[in-house]
């Protein structure tokens, strides 16, 4: 096989050789870094760019030659535009319109090559050669020597020349806009420029109406694009459109939808809100019932639970700095106030605060940043905010502000810093080979914290002495910072003797612990790993324990399957069950993985969060209660929750009115749980069934000879597929094999 380096010394010996004394005789200079060559003509530049194609080097068996392939595209572009545009309109795309491909073929002289040019390949390395040159299929274009592309490129030399002017180029665009318009207004064509918008306007207006008489209800991304070309329209010929179709958080109807967790626990549907019309980032609730929306990456609502706006407002960001990739919205009880990354909602009197970023912007020059909120706590004592932004994961600032917003201090940390430990004052920060370094709010060294292939997920406890280093390994790190104490946690107790073989003997992949959280009180932690494991430890003994759902509850639980198939087909299904395994208790699952824990009712519930299931638990982690299909959950402390249904968002109100009559609105029929294409399902590891499909039944056994002699063939057509050298070749290039 031949190397890539010695394609490129082919091509630079025979094409760009080849063209160049021709293409600078009309004009054109190369320039090797671009690998193009580029002639001015007026604000615009005509480009020449080459290239090879994936397999790029063609035996002739007739003629007995070797042939280099090549492409040779041309387009259009302009610096000045570029500048321009860039300037006036905070807009860095480089212009450019594409006019045509020529595709070329030429013959090599074999004293071009020497045998250092080829390798031997590796298997691995033939095969992806022959998959990628297979799916590239036949070379069907119609190439042409460099004799015919010198004809070939004297028309084309015209053309380029016709094109370059600005309403040629509109004209024959090959996309529906390209910064073509913006060009018209740089050429001083405005009066083309906004009838090129009008008409793209009326496209909209139409495409929506229709939509919306089709499917009825209105498009939002097509309205976006119509609210961008608005603004577009406005700044570039100072014409103002109007937005017929206003995207907005709509109230709908009450369903009267009722939710009960447990016995003496229920709750009813408030409010329902529409966000077909708006991308919704993130939400967040409070113990009054009031909602925080922040939607389009930069509207911010706060909405009380009758559906009222009581704030609405806009998130301005810095001149270079880019719409946040992620919200961390949270809220601050004490000081009746929501956070929103950098954005403080005070609920009582509706002021808002905003945290400077304090970002030296020259150290970024010419560059557009995204600041990453990593986190943000708030200082009860000292009645500060804490937050540590990044930039570009190379540093980190870690800054206090004062409870009016004012910054009073700040610290530079190097490397990525990803968690702050108030209690502590403390700040983990990415450190070497799989550790974390510890800083205080000083800047100096505390110690280094060590963990285990991909446990880089940080849990602190309230108290922020105990920590859990978790996510990929199947043994997570516990930590005691008060005692310097370290000692390890087994989501799934794979110490147990026999227990994969036992229960996951068909599953190679990880078995560590995705998510975890302490209970406000530090004294449990409760932990969920793959393929649906719950378990919680005491944190004074470190005693692991299952936290096995009540029997009743079981069929509320996804089952799984899993296949084989060597010379017949096995099918496996499992449900969740119990069994006593080397004198423990466990829960075997496979799926319904933990997403998230939630203490509600002043801490005495605990309400475990799997998909569409969620689990009710007392403060001693006894299972009381379930419901199925609410989909994602917030919820408050007390009394409110809100759930986001596809482009629904319903806010639910703790209820006192409780009878045998009120019964959790289904959102999902139960029918659905169990995959009904599969009808074994098991409750005991013994009980599993095997629904084995011998493959003559699938297929026929004559079918199965058809395709073991295509198999044959394919294997054998393999090496042609390949673009190597045959022996006529070598013996012409060494005199030999």
């Amino acid at each position: 096989m031949i190397r890539a380096s010695s394609i490129k010394k082919l091509r630079d010996e025979i094409i760009i050789k080849g063209i160049m004394p021709f293409l600078e005789e009309n004009g054109f200079k190369y320039f090797k870094s671009k690998n193009c060559f580029r002639k001015s003509h007026g604000i615009y530049e005509q480009v020449l760019s080459l290239s090879t194609p994936h397999s790029p080097l063609e035996w002739d068996d007739e003629k007995d030659e070797l042939k280099l392939k090549f492409h040779l595209r041309s387009s259009i572009e302009s610096s000045q535009f570029d500048k321009w545009k860039k300037k006036e309109l905070e807009n860095d795309r480089s212009f450019s319109h594409f006019i045509k491909v020529i595709h070329g073929i030429e013959i090599v002289d074999f004293i071009l090559l020497e045998k250092s040019d080829f390798f031997e390949p590796t298997e691995s390395r033939k095969f992806k050669n022959a998959v990628s040159s297979s799916l590239s299929g036949p070379d069907e274009e119609n190439r042409i020597n460099l004799s015919q592309l010198k004809i070939e490129l004297v028309s084309l030399f015209k053309e380029l020349d016709a094109n370059c002017d600005s309403v040629s180029l509109w004209e024959n665009k090959n996309y529906p806009d390209n910064g073509h318009i913006e060009l018209l207004v740089f050429t001083d064509k405005k009066e083309l420029a906004e009838k090129a918008l009008k008409e793209r306007y009326n496209e909209l207006c139409t495409s929506i109406e229709e939509s919306t008489i089709e499917y009825g209800v209105a498009p939002r991304d097509t309205i976006k694009i119509l609210e961008f070309l608005i603004l577009r329209t406005k700044r570039l010929v100072g014409v103002n459109f109007e937005n017929p179709y206003q995207r907005d958080i709509k109230i709908k109807d009450n369903q009267n939808k009722k939710v009960r967790l447990t016995t003496d626990l229920g709750y009813s549907e408030q409010l329902r809100l529409d966000l077909s019309l708006v991308e919704l980032n993130g939400h967040a609730i409070n113990e009054e019932g009031l909602c925080l929306l922040v939607f389009d990456k930069k509207n911010i609502v706060l909405m009380n639970s009758e559906g009222i706006k009581l704030k609405e407002f806009e998130i301005n960001y810095p001149k270079g700095v880019e719409y946040p990739g992620s919200y961390v919205i949270t809220w601050i009880d004490s000081i009746k106030t929501f956070v929103c990354n950098h954005i403080l909602i005070n609920t009582e009197s509706l002021e808002v605060i905003e945290l400077p970023y304090n970002i030296d912007f020259s150290k970024y020059k010419n560059k557009t940043i995204r600041p990453a909120l990593n986190d943000i706590v708030y200082n009860e004592k000292a009645k500060e905010y804490v937050t540590l932004f990044t930039v570009d994961y190379k540093e980190s600032v870690l800054s206090i502000y004062n409870g009016q917003g004012k910054l009073k201090s700040e610290l530079t940390i190097k490397g990525y810093a990803k968690k702050i430990n108030l209690p502590r004052k403390e700040v983990f920060v990415t450190g070497e080979k799989n550790s974390y370094d510890i800083f205080n709010f000083k800047g100096e060294f505390v110690r280094n914290m060590k963990f285990g292939n991909g446990n880089d997920t940080i849990t602190i406890a309230p108290n922020g002495n105990l920590v859990v280093l978790h996510s990929y390994s199947t043994k997570s790190q516990y930590f005691d910072l008060s005692k310097k104490s370290e000692k390890a946690l087994w989501a799934h107790p794979t110490y147990l003797k026999g227990y994969k073989e036992a229960f996951y003997n068909d599953i190679n992949h990880n078995f560590g612990m995705g998510y975890t959280q302490f209970t406000p009180d530090n004294k449990f932690i409760i932990g969920g790993a793959d393929h649906g494991k719950y378990v919680y430890w005491d944190t004074d003994k470190l005693e692991r324990k299952e936290l096995i759902p009540n029997k009743v509850y079981w069929d509320m639980f996804k089952s799984s399957s899993s296949t084989t198939s060597i010379k017949e087909t096995v099918v496996k299904v499992f449900k969740p069950h119990v069994v006593q395994h080397e004198g423990t208790e466990l829960f075997i699952n496979r799926r319904n993985f933990l997403g998230g824990v939630s203490f509600i009712e002043k801490n005495k519930l605990i309400v475990t969060q799997m998909g569409d299931n969620k689990l009710v638990w007392d403060n001693q982690l006894n299972n009381i209660g379930h419901v199925y299909g609410l989909g994602s959950v917030k919820f408050a402390s007390h009394d409110y929750f809100v759930t986001q249904q596809g482009m629904e968002l319903i806010l639910f109100q703790k209820t006192n009115d409780l009878d045998n009559n009120f019964e959790t609105s289904v959102f999902k029929e139960p029918s659905v749980l169990v995959d009904q294409i599969i009808k074994n399902n098991i409750s005991e590891p013994e009980e599993i069934k095997e629904e084995i499909l011998p493959v003559k039944e699938i297929i026929p056994e004559e079918k199965v000879t058809d395709i073991k002699k295509e198999v044959k063939t394919t294997e054998k057509q393999i090496p042609e597929l390949q673009v190597e050298p045959k022996r006529s070749f070598w013996s012409r290039l060494f005199g030999g094999k």
